[in-house]
């Protein structure tokens, strides 16, 4: 998510979320798994950020090289003009588009992470945030790479707990059953 944040030119981030990307990817890394010769984690994180990469790059000529979906050229409701030409619109189907949940769960992920401990906070924001590998998350910490990737798995696994614990009100789970997953649930 962080990474398709940061890739995704601003102006577009009215089109197109950084979600959106992210599960984009997911369906097109599914698609050309069988295509991926790499051997460790670290080739196939790499392999997913190329993939998400090029996925922001068709976005960019989609949304912003298309003059009929400029942002330039909408006219906002409220304005005089907007209100003139469109008035209210309806959603299709009355279906909200999801950036309520995405910020609820924004908010689960925030809260929990406030009750880990430093070493489970630095490990998750240099691997997640700063998509550093293990060797470099263990340079960076003075520890070994085994000891960053034990680390990470109990951080994950403690994160996990706190955002279900958080989320039992909302009927969330976010424990994950990955087939074929040897990681922890994805954050």
């Amino acid at each position: 998510m962080l990474v398709a944040h940061r890739e995704l030119p601003q102006a577009l981030r009215g089109k197109v979320g950084p979600s959106d990307l992210v599960q984009e990817t997911a369906v097109d890394a599914q698609l050309a798994f069988s295509g991926f010769r790499g051997s460790t984690a670290e080739e196939c994180f790499a392999w997913l950020r190329s993939i998400l990469r090029n996925n922001v790059v068709d976005a960019v000529r989609r949304y912003e090289l298309s003059q009929k979906r400029s942002a330039g050229r909408e006219i906002s409701l409220a304005s005089e003009t907007g209100r003139r030409e469109g008035g209210l619109l309806q959603l299709p189907n009355g279906r909200p588009d999801g950036s309520a949940i995405r910020r609820e769960d924004a908010d689960v992920l925030a809260t929990a992470m406030t009750r880990l401990s430093n070493d489970h906070c630095s490990v998750l924001r240099l691997r997640y945030w700063e998509g550093l590998t293990f060797p470099e998350i263990s340079e960076r910490l003075g520890r070994s790479p085994d000891a960053i990737r034990k680390l990470w798995y109990r951080a994950v696994e403690r994160l996990q707990e706190e955002m279900n614990n958080e989320s039992t009100h909302a009927g969330k789970d976010y424990v994950s059953s990955e087939v074929g997953s040897n990681e922890p649930g994805r954050v």
